[in-house]
């Protein structure tokens, strides 16, 4: 007869746990974290090139960017992550791509900003309709987001109505105009 092995009895309470077997493979140790929590090599910026833009002025897209030239920052500083965020919030870009590419000196960097620009005309309203007083009337509000590539928004509106049937009446109309900056 062949002897059939026991299961090793339980540990009871008290004692000792054997030692949990090593690991043959060491883990990698996650890279150096900063105080900022942040990790890479250091970068300095040495300028910002700014493409794409035909209307939009450069000073805009600068103006938006959380970074600028000159700044010293780490590879994975979160004001690169948010500066296409930044440039696409003005409104005035369908699409905006960031490239980092080498600098003149080791350790300095040139971001690449290409952006893709929308049109910035928008129809706000229309008004149309008659009554038994009015034959027709007719308007309409439109508005600029970026005049001349100043990120200045402009609009207005316009509204007139036709001489009515009504002894004295006359043609109406009236007009708005806003600015912002």
């Amino acid at each position: 007869p062949v002897p059939t092995p026991t299961p090793p009895a339980a540990p009871e309470k008290g004692d000792p746990q054997p030692p949990p077997p090593e690991d043959p493979q060491p883990q990698p140790q996650p890279p150096e974290l900063h105080a900022d929590k942040e990790f890479g090599p250091l970068l300095l910026i040495e300028r910002i090139n700014i493409t794409g833009n035909t209307a939009t002025q450069d000073e805009i897209i600068r103006r938006a960017l959380p970074i600028q030239p000159g700044d010293v920052l780490r590879a994975s500083d979160k004001r690169l992550r948010e500066a296409r965020f930044k440039v696409l919030a003005l409104g005035f870009f369908r699409d905006v791509t960031l490239a980092m590419n080498k600098g003149s000196e080791r350790g300095q960097v040139i971001i690449e900003v290409q952006v893709s620009e929308r049109g910035t005309v928008v129809l706000n309203r229309l008004w149309f309709g008659r009554t038994s007083l009015t034959p027709y009337w007719v308007g309409a509000d439109v508005g600029e987001r970026n005049l001349l590539g100043l990120g200045v928004a402009v609009g207005g509106g316009f509204i007139y109505a036709a001489q009515g049937d009504v002894e004295g009446a006359r043609d109406q109309w009236a007009l708005e105009l806003r600015a912002a900056p």
